[in-house]
């Protein structure tokens, strides 16, 4: 009886390493991009625009990510007496 339980054990085990190694994901695996978005609000556009950006590369930076080339602005609002400003950039993770 105990003999068989081990047996089974063993082949569970089998079976359990066997589908890990089938499903866990490969160290070749394509890198992702994704958007990370970041705020900014100062008295004129161009430094509202930096403090945007600088936050999405910090953002990007500090979950592992690398910044791609470029951002876009998703919107900029004159709101007296600031400019509020959120970019987008593109963040690639391994």
């Amino acid at each position: 009886m105990i003999s068989r339980m081990k047996h089974s054990l063993k082949s569970g085990a089998a079976a359990l390493l066997l589908a890990a190694a089938v499903f866990a994901p490969t160290a070749s695996a394509e890198p992702h991009t994704n958007f990370v978005y970041g705020s900014g609000a100062w008295a004129d556009q161009t430094t509202a625009t930096v403090i945007a950006i600088n936050q999405a590369i910090t953002v990007c930076q500090q979950s592992g990510g690398s910044v791609l080339f470029g951002y876009t602005v998703v919107s900029a609002q004159y709101i007296h007496p600031n400019w509020g400003v959120t970019v987008a950039i593109r963040c690639q993770y391994p």
